[in-house]
């Protein structure tokens, strides 16, 4: 008999699926028996997305093309799944940007607030939206993509520094609101990782590959009922620069 995936008969939904991390969580998380609800902007990257997850063994793919930074779309989407499914174990807040700009004073006050509401503020609304029916079933695993940048400063970004910081005091603080339902939380902290967005800027044989932070993140889903490994921080071995 085959073993069992520890994701079988699971809902995860997964934003920024689109490529990079966030493609590489969905197609580790297929491996191990996950539905997956596929969450970007692009529709058609997505679906190249889904091709790899039907592949890896997901048994059942839903895509949503969705614009991550408006609050209201979160909440029509998440309505709309919690009526069809009633519940949703895994919620993966991975979409992310880094806004361009060097130091405090250069940069665009409109980029800049894209950046917190794609950063800090739809995951605060997927959580607030998807996790009531996780406390109500007593279960649930929620894994907040962070950086780095969530504990370290960096002169060149203080933008996407600040929201990183931000996201890590909310992963930290939803631990300590949800551990009494039994709902895991765990923040990742990648460092240079190869991805569209770190293109240009080091040596990328030596980057973090995303496979390494979907190993992170299934470490959040192997421990037992009985722990969580609240935040993960990963680096590279080599320096990149």
């Amino acid at each position: 008999m085959a073993p069992s995936k520890i994701l079988s008969d699971k809902w995860i939904l997964i934003t920024g699926a689109s490529k990079g991390i966030g493609q590489a969580v969905a197609e580790a998380f297929a491996e191990q028996g996950a539905s997956l609800m596929l969450v970007a902007r692009s529709q058609d990257q997505l679906l190249e997305t889904a091709n790899g997850c039907k592949e890896k063994g997901a048994p059942a793919i839903e895509v949503h093309a969705l614009d991550l930074t408006n609050p209201e779309a979160i909440e029509n989407l998440s309505k709309q799944l919690l009526d069809k499914h009633k519940f949703i174990y895994g919620l993966v807040n991975n979409a992310g940007m880094m806004p361009g700009g060097n130091g405090p004073t250069d940069g665009d006050i409109r980029a800049w607030e894209t950046a917190l509401k794609l950063n800090v503020l739809a995951p605060m609304q997927w959580t607030r939206c998807l996790a009531p029916a996780m406390q109500q079933k007593r279960e649930g695993l929620i894994i907040n993509m962070g950086s780095v940048s969530s504990i370290e400063p960096d002169a060149s970004n203080p933008v996407y520094v600040a929201t990183k910081h931000a996201l890590r005091g909310w992963s930290r603080s939803c631990y300590a609101a949800f551990r009494k339902d039994n709902i895991k939380v765990a923040h990742i902290n990648p460092g240079m990782v190869e991805t569209g967005m770190t293109e240009g800027r080091g040596d990328a044989e030596k980057m973090i590959k995303p496979s390494d932070i979907a190993e992170a993140a299934l470490l959040a889903v192997r421990t037992s009922a009985h722990a969580v490994p609240t935040e993960i921080t990963i680096r590279p071995v080599e320096p990149v620069a």
